[in-house]
């Protein structure tokens, strides 16, 4: 059985991916940041990989991020810096 990792699993895009996934046959583990129901994989610990991933994946798929509204002038070095830490960190 083939195994996929999928990042930001629980959101609206990566639980499309997961629902197609599994009703394909895939075995899934979704991380994330936040504990919701399905998390798998906790990425806000440190050596995640290695604790809580259960790999070998034959897929990875990251559908995980965030935005903000409004005009970069507008946004504050706080909101700006909290996109840098979920959308690349």
């Amino acid at each position: 059985m083939n195994k996929a990792l999928v990042f930001g699993g629980t959101g609206t895009l990566g639980a499309a991916v997961v629902s197609h996934l599994v009703a394909t046959g895939w075995d899934v583990d979704i991380a994330g940041r936040l504990q919701h129901d399905g998390v798998t994989v906790d990425v806000s610990v440190e050596n995640w990989a290695a604790q809580s991933a259960h790999g070998p994946y034959q897929g990875v798929v990251w559908a995980q991020g965030t935005n903000a509204s409004g005009g970069v002038l507008e946004t504050t070095p706080e909101t700006l810096l909290d996109l840098y830490e979920a959308n690349v960190v």
